[in-house]
């Protein structure tokens, strides 16, 4: 049976900021912070800002372009392209709504590639943050988003997420890398608030005893985690669901490094298993979704967490032991360790690989959720999907039609597991889920060695 790898994740440089624009620290209690006041969510930011990034392009003269995996930063450290699964997901999010915005004029349209950062994650050396690097990245050829062609591209949009030290609001700088300017440009600027999700997928830890609308804020459980990581970590206190990981069936501890939780790396050969099981005693059925590197144990999804398939946990329910990423309604492919070979420093690293297991639990919804602006625009439901058709369409109103063809309300396919072998059979059930979170709980197994800054 084939495996999977357990694959280290994570770029291996922090490169200084580029332009003036992010030298400046985030201000806690006055200037651009209270920007983020006003609400917005993160899909409706990228909706609005989409048409003035590619006018930006335009003028530019830029005919052609892609988007690249962003870099987070936190606190006083440097930007990072391993903070979470955000990093590559903010890239995609920010992709499908530029192709929802792009004009379907043929004088004024700037065609699109699919998928920059896989293929930039290919081409040794690549990286935007310096010369050499950005070289590499024009002269290779890209998918186009519509039709068949495979072309070379005029510009690359990329940004850094500046996360706020009390986790309520993002500031996101996007940039601009063109074949013709020497060095990065800024051509926006907005602020969002955060959410359950957005922390989880920045690497956060909460837990909540009671849903986000009943008066419980994920964010100020993430901060509590962070300050007191050891007392707080939700797989410390009190736990909804327990995950324990095991090296060759012999448990592994967590231990605290500058509030996060982190274990051992495994070593090449040896087996990881994980078990999950509920403490909650309520009645309340909960789904939770596993991920190694952003890739769900289940079928391999890379996508937001509340469309994943989730491992469903019932009042009572045994423990679910998961020995790989479960591949069809029989078989799962087992984890192994492979690193990531690095036998020459990254500036920048492209992959979705975070080096992260994270584990994220929904409470069920006795019926479909009110909707939301989400739910209500299609151009939103789709920026926050961000999922894209596998074969590109002929034309760029055919890909926008695709996309804007959403999933149903909050339904998701529920795994029910029938022991905890390789062969395992499981069960799929379709369950509603509340929106926000009640858990997220983040590991950290792999910290990529940091090379010095590029010059």
């Amino acid at each position: 049976m084939s495996s999977v790898t357990f694959r280290r994740a994570g770029g291996l440089a922090r490169a200084a900021f580029a332009i003036a624009l992010l030298a400046t620290a985030w201000l806690s209690a006055s200037g651009d912070f209270c920007r983020a006041a006003d609400g917005a969510k993160l899909e409706e930011a990228l909706l609005q800002q989409a048409p003035k990034i590619l006018e930006a392009l335009r003028s530019r003269g830029c005919r052609s372009a892609g988007v690249l995996k962003f870099r987070v930063l936190k606190g006083q450290g440097k930007p990072s392209d391993d903070a979470g699964t955000l990093n590559w997901l903010i890239a995609q999010r920010l992709e499908a709504a530029l192709v929802l915005a792009s004009s379907p004029q043929a004088g004024t349209r700037i065609q699109l590639v699919r998928d920059a950062s896989g293929v930039a994650a290919k081409i040794r050396g690549a990286s935007h943050l310096s010369g050499n690097g950005r070289q590499l990245l024009f002269d290779a050829q890209y998918t186009a988003a519509w039709g068949e062609a495979k072309i070379n591209v005029d510009a690359f949009v990329t940004g850094v997420v500046q996360v706020a030290p009390d986790l309520e609001n993002l500031q996101i700088d996007v940039l601009a890398v063109r074949r013709q300017a020497p060095e990065l440009e800024a051509i926006a600027r907005f602020f969002v608030q955060t959410d359950g999700a957005i922390l989880n997928e920045l690497g956060e830890s909460f837990q909540l005893r009671s849903l986000p609308d009943d008066g419980d804020d994920p964010a100020a459980r993430a901060r509590l985690v962070k300050s007191r990581p050891q007392e707080e970590f939700p797989l410390v206190h009190k736990p909804s669901v327990s995950l324990r990981i095991f090296y060759d069936d012999r448990p592994v501890e967590l231990t605290f490094e500058h509030g996060e939780a982190v274990i051992p790396e495994p070593r090449e050969g040896q087996t990881v298993t994980m078990k999950l099981e509920r403490l909650d005693r309520s009645n309340v059925v909960l789904g939770a979704v596993l991920k190694v590197n952003g890739e769900n144990t289940l079928f391999r999804q890379r996508m937001r967490d509340l469309d994943c398939a989730k491992w469903v946990l019932k009042p009572g329910s045994p423990a679910t032991t998961i020995r790989g990423f479960q591949s069809d309604d029989n078989r799962a492919e087992a984890f192994r360790v492979a690193s990531r070979e690095e036998s020459e420093p990254l500036e920048m690293y492209y992959g979705p690989d975070v080096g992260n297991i994270s584990l994220v639990v929904f409470q069920e919804a006795s019926a479909p959720p009110p909707p939301d602006s989400r739910d209500e625009a299609p151009d939103l439901l789709a920026i926050a999907k961000a999922q894209f058709p596998v074969k590109p369409p002929l034309n760029q109103e055919a890909l926008q039609a695709q996309m804007r063809i959403a999933v149903e309300g909050n339904t998701t396919r529920g795994i029910i597991a029938h022991g905890g072998e390789i062969g395992q059979r499981i069960q799929m059930e379709k369950y509603f889920w509340n929106v926000e979170p009640i858990m997220s709980a983040v590991i950290r197994y792999y910290q990529p060695t940091r090379s010095p800054l590029p010059r």
